[in-house]
């Protein structure tokens, strides 16, 4: 899979690759601009009608002029034929159609964020949302092949910030069973106790490179990476995306995480019956036996049915994230 990016002529983000695009005109309504910034950019002519809008964007910082409010939308063109040839233009020194594992550089602005959220359309683990058909394989657009979502085997999600990845991360992975690692979903997002509201950009710029860090460190294990919630401009329950699961699933958590469930928002939607939930995965951090002991009670007060397993230590589980980057800083 290939994406038409721009490099930048004019500051800010000179020389950097990005979506094309621009402002409005008076008047004009967003998806016409579109596809006019488009055309005056690359010498690419797309029909509005071929549009999929994706979400707004306007969080603080994301651009350096000032609050800016963008409107992206997404062309999946065919790929029976070669990508169509196109040319920089006006603020477009260069454009070019780079094969997505390509993609290595940061891209300017958020739009980095914006590639991921139309990445995830091509994911189906939210029927809800619409999504995508690529006649490649799975691999090659970085989401699950259909093989994976016809499985009747529980997916295990593992969530986080993951900012940075550490090798605590990667055991926690390591400590479910290899038969069950090639069912288990990365969802690198926001933590809701960690993160303020309206600073999506404070930890890292690029969302797109973010993930393509994180695909390079779970490179050799058989995991899958959605990609949709680094796109997201504010705090995501886990509660508000679990609901949206049509599959039997299970959860993969730090017992720092599993003791303090009770505090999650709107825990009881994933909990209590009816749910999906299988079994609660508890990789052992620093809580002590007891805590871990009066979580799973609290839990089975609510559903008797969901399994709690502790797995085996790991000689990494005093790593963590936050303190790395209070070092770091």
């Amino acid at each position: 899979m290939k994406l038409l990016v721009v490099e930048r002529k004019n500051p800010p983000f000179a020389s950097h690759l990005a979506l094309p695009g621009g402002f409005i005109d008076a008047h004009e309504p967003p998806i016409i601009a579109a596809t006019r910034e488009l055309y005056e950019e690359t010498t690419l002519k797309l029909l509005p009608n071929e549009a999929i809008p994706l979400r707004a964007r306007g969080v603080k910082g994301r651009d350096p002029r000032g609050p800016t409010i963008t409107l992206p939308f997404l062309f999946q063109l065919s790929s029976n034929h070669p990508p169509p040839a196109v040319k920089g233009r006006d603020d477009a020194k260069r454009a070019l159609w780079i094969p997505l594992q390509q993609l290595t550089q940061e891209l300017a602005f958020d739009h980095g964020a914006i590639l991921c959220e139309a990445q995830a359309l091509y994911w189906k683990l939210f029927p809800s949302e619409a999504t995508l058909h690529y006649d490649l394989c799975g691999q090659t657009i970085f989401a699950p092949t259909q093989e994976w979502y016809q499985s009747s085997e529980e997916i295990i999600f593992y969530g986080g910030s993951f900012r940075p990845w550490h090798l605590g991360h990667m055991a926690c992975i390591h400590a479910i069973p290899s038969c069950k690692q090639h069912r288990i979903v990365v969802i690198p997002d926001k933590n809701p106790f960690k993160e303020k509201n309206g600073h999506a950009l404070s930890e890292h710029h690029c969302a797109w490179a973010f993930y393509l860090k994180l695909r390079h460190e779970l490179q050799d294990t058989a995991c899958a990476i959605y990609p949709g919630f680094l796109s997201k401009e504010s705090n995501n329950p886990t509660s508000s995306w679990l609901k949206h699961i049509r599959q039997n699933y299970s959860l993969l958590l730090g017992d720092d995480s599993f003791v303090s469930l009770a505090k999650w928002v709107d825990v009881h939607a994933f909990i209590a019956p009816p749910t999906l939930l299988q079994n609660i995965y508890v990789v052992p951090r620093e809580a002590t036996k007891d805590t871990i002991d009066e979580s799973t009670r609290w839990i089975h007060s609510l559903n008797p049915h969901v399994k709690v397993t502790l797995l085996e230590h790991h000689p990494y589980r005093h790593l963590s994230s936050t303190k790395i980057r209070n070092h770091l800083q």
